[in-house]
């Protein structure tokens, strides 16, 4: 049980370590991630962190307050906080439909974390009545399995960046600058009568 809650803390601390080091690698390129891809870094750093403070809280509570209650306040705990996560995701998402910070697979956020999420939250909170380090441990591993997911998708969903209005319209000056030289004299004649005439009006 110990070696457990320490290797899914271990491996809480390393996904964001990796996610920094690809999202780095990904965006070479480019400055700013895209609205969805922050979202995305932000949750697998929330489920990382709950994973690793809810892998050392047990050691720190089992002296002060017993091993029972331990995993009661551990539990609980960790249903709030899933609950809360899972809630704001599910709000956010919903307020952002059809703008640029909206989820890229809204269903798969829908279906993939908000809806375990809140289930495994509900089973947490029966630690109130029936505390066990089982319950616990399983809750604190389908969290380590969400951020996981949210490192998956990272490494799979490519992201498409926008080519800035800037670029394009200096583009197009720069085709007009390297337009073919007949093609100017032919513009220049073409104009000459006309400055003619409204240099010398009738």
């Amino acid at each position: 049980m110990d070696q457990a809650l320490v290797t899914m803390a271990q491996i809480g601390v390393a996904l964001p370590g990796f996610a920094g080091v690809i999202t780095s690698l990904r965006h070479r390129d480019r400055a700013e991630l895209l609205p969805p891809e922050v979202r995305g870094l932000i949750l697998m750093f929330s489920l990382a962190s709950i994973v690793v403070i809810g892998g050392i809280a047990p050691f720190v509570l089992v002296t002060a307050v017993g091993q029972r209650q331990t995993w009661r306040i551990c539990a609980v705990c960790l249903g709030l906080v899933l609950a809360g996560v899972s809630g704001y995701n599910a709000w956010i998402a919903h307020r952002d439909r059809g703008t640029p910070w909206a989820p890229r697979r809204p269903r798969l956020l829908r279906w993939g974390f908000v809806v375990p999420a809140l289930v495994v939250a509900l089973t947490q909170l029966l630690a109130m009545f029936w505390p066990s380090p089982g319950l616990y441990l399983a809750g604190l591993l389908l969290v380590l399995v969400g951020g996981g997911r949210q490192f998956i998708l990272l490494l799979v969903l490519t992201s498409t960046h926008p080519r800035p209005a800037r670029e394009a319209t200096s583009t197009t000056d720069a085709q007009g600058d390297r337009q073919n030289p007949s093609e100017q004299r032919v513009n220049m004649l073409a104009a000459g009568p006309t400055d003619r005439l409204d240099e010398h009006p009738s």
